[in-house]
């Protein structure tokens, strides 16, 4: 599969609207006529959003909107923009887009990752998992991302592909409803729907992505990407400041009115945190000082293609901006969606093209005619800037002098083989990386975050040489050991001394990992506030209440307390635990606080195994039979008298013995050690 980046060099001109309207429609009118049937969706393959989908019955009668996507793909996320505008153009209308994923990577095999990726870009129609890729071969897809139209009664009646295609799709959906109008007469009311961020539990930190160091050395300050703001924090995880509201926007001002939209890369200039604000596709400037917020370039619109040769230092659009690097009065930015990395010189001011010639590749060479792969991560390394190639799975050089670019390690040799990954260690090019997406320097040391290898990596800047240092390899959450300590998706990376700080984004945490031995543990952030939840009206849906949709699993927010051991009496009996509430603090009523019990064999728990918290403590029946275990977990939000929201959970292993003269009941208190 190839990943189209831009559209055309030289696009036309945009035509009369109702001369475009009349092709569009002749268009649809000659494909339809040609009677190709869509091919059906799959029964067996795992959906995402809602129930499975057929053009024989929920879809019948509606216009259809497929997109073939990649989570991978930069692209494919630029896209998502241009689908969440047209399902709002469209609302109300008989008309449904359908996503069909397929993987470019193994780890994308999973329905877990395909998931985190509808969540971390807001995606909310249904999506159905191509996972052999039989549906794309089927409707002759060629590239990611391709939309392909289909009629009613369906027949495929349209296909485009690439980005900055918004427009066109909006045409073509337009005169398809009022073309086959007569057949759509009959639907009414929506789709099934069961929306994945409704099973998401509000957390302290949401898909993490951008990490900065701040120049005191002292603090830390996160790019809470899911949440849409900025956080800093202490090295103890302590919070000190929330910049943004935690909704998607972009909004210039104080920090508790800015927004953000999926902001990621972090970089210091001077007085300020600059901020590449990926999904408004700007750059941000947060004033330390004030906390105030301004942007510093882009137009809030996705590029529409690659910027060449050297530009003023004005209003242009750019493409998915992923990380930034800064050196005196220079700023680098990793332009992912444009495959460059550009140079700010905010002293002249002047912008220009330091790298990239806007090909999808991997080609060394001189700076202009060099091919990038969607580069994600920047770090100035001694006369070098090093860079996170991701598409081509490998880590790149950018002399800071001459703008000539080599590969230090990872990829193939074949410039157009983006295909060539794995967890090889070694030196040079080869299969060292599945999708690396951070790299961080301190003098002659260097560190990857490869996400999809779910490993941070330590390599030579000098010789290539690549070494695991942490994370087994496979998707989990643990500390511990480096060879045993688990990750999933580390994707940004800040260095403190014999520590490597590590964006863990898809376990909502920041890790720590020692660069000497590779030990893991995460930075505890339990103070840091809960954004408020979205309501209804701010995008069309209200907060989930169900009170078990959502595991509680053991994870970094979770207080593991030492083994408790009881004897109950057979029959009826109760569970007390009683919540840490602070003096002042009371249960946030809007965030959905709730229990859990398990049992673990030879026990039966018979009533209320999970439910809400509506109170400091809670007494739960349980229905005792003979000796075993219980596994009590509870997730809470106490709300301070300030008005922040904080997040709680705990977890106990309770070891029950049946005796006649065993209690009526077993307490737990969630206090800290």
């Amino acid at each position: 599969m190839s990943d189209p980046s831009q559209p055309p060099d030289q696009p036309p001109a945009r035509p009369d609207r109702e001369a475009a309207a009349a092709r569009a429609r002749a268009l649809l009118e000659q494909n339809a006529a040609l009677d190709v049937r869509a091919p059906e969706l799959p029964a067996d393959a795992p959906w995402l959003n809602a129930p499975p989908l057929f053009f024989a019955e929920q879809l019948a009668g509606r216009v259809v909107l497929l997109d073939f996507w990649t989570a991978c793909s930069v692209h494919c996320a630029q896209v998502a923009e241009d689908l969440r505008r047209l399902a709002a153009r469209f609302a109300g209308e008989p008309f449904a887009i359908v996503g069909c994923h397929a993987a470019k990577f193994p780890h994308e095999l999973d329905p877990q990752t395909v998931r985190d990726a509808v969540l971390r870009l807001g995606v909310d129609h249904p999506v159905v998992l191509d996972r052999d890729f039989a549906l794309g071969r089927a409707y002759g897809v060629q590239a990611w991302p391709t939309q392909v139209l289909v009629s009613p009664d369906g027949r495929v009646v349209g296909q485009v592909s690439g980005v900055g295609q918004g427009g066109v799709l909006e045409l073509l959906v337009e005169q398809a409803l009022q073309l086959f109008a007569p057949r759509t007469a009959e639907t009414r009311g929506g789709l099934p729907r069961r929306l994945e961020r409704r099973d998401e539990w509000p957390r302290p930190l949401r898909y993490p992505s951008g990490l900065a160091l701040a120049p005191d050395r002292r603090s830390l300050w996160i790019a809470d990407t899911g949440h849409h703001r900025l956080v800093q924090v202490t090295l103890a995880g302590e919070p000190l400041r929330v910049v943004g509201d935690g909704r998607p926007g972009l909004v210039d001002g104080d920090p508790g009115q800015a927004r953000f939209r999926a902001p990621r890369g972090l970089a210091f200039h001077g007085g300020g945190l600059l901020v590449a604000d990926t999904g408004n596709h700007v750059l941000r400037r947060v004033e330390l000082a004030t906390g105030r917020v301004a942007t510093l370039l882009g137009t809030g619109r996705a590029g529409g293609r690659a910027v060449g040769g050297d530009v003023g230092a004005h209003e242009v659009p750019l493409s998915s901006p992923a990380d930034l690097a800064a050196l005196g009065d220079d700023v680098f930015v990793a332009m992912s969606g444009a495959h460059q990395v550009w140079r700010l010189d905010l002293a002249a001011p002047a912008l220009g093209v330091l790298a990239g010639d806007g090909r999808e590749g991997k080609r060394d060479g001189p700076g202009a005619s060099a091919s990038l792969a969607q580069p994600s991560g920047l770090a100035v390394c001694g006369a070098e800037l090093l860079v996170a190639d991701a598409e081509s799975c490998s880590v790149r050089a950018i002399d800071l002098a001459t703008a000539s670019v080599r590969t230090v390690a990872g990829g193939s040799e074949d410039p157009d083989d983006l295909t060539h990954f794995g967890d090889e260690e070694g030196a040079g090019p080869g299969r060292r990386f599945h999708r690396p997406l951070a790299v961080a320097a301190d003098g002659e040391r260097a560190w990857v975050a490869d996400a999809y290898g779910h490993r941070v990596l330590a390599l030579d800047p000098a010789t290539g040489d690549v070494r695991a240092l942490a994370g087994a390899g496979e998707p989990g959450v643990g500390d511990g050991p480096g060879p045993q300590a688990r990750f999933r998706e580390p994707s940004a990376l800040a260095v403190a001394g014999d520590l490597v700080l590590v964006a863990d984004a898809c376990n909502h945490r920041v890790a720590a990992v020692d660069a000497r031995t590779g030990e893991v543990r995460t930075l505890p952030v339990p103070r840091v506030p809960v954004p408020p939840p979205v309501q209804e009206g701010q995008d069309g849906s209200a907060l989930a209440r169900t009170q078990d949709s959502a595991p509680l699993e053991p994870g970094p927010e979770t207080r593991l307390h030492p083994p408790v051991s009881a004897r109950l009496r057979r029959g009826s009996a109760r569970l007390r635990v009683t919540l840490h509430l602070e003096d002042g603090e009371e249960l946030d009523p809007e965030l959905p606080s709730q229990y859990r019990v398990l049992p673990r064999g030879g026990l039966v728990a018979a009533r209320s195994v999970a439910g809400s918290i509506d109170g400091p403590e809670l007494e739960v029946p349980l229905g005792v039979e003979a000796a075993g275990r219980l596994l009590v977990q509870v997730r809470y939000y106490p709300r301070t008298p300030s008005g922040d929201r904080l997040l709680r959970s705990a977890q106990w292993d309770v070891e029950l013995e049946v005796a006649p003269d065993g209690a009526g009941r077993v307490a737990l208190v969630d206090a800290p050690a």
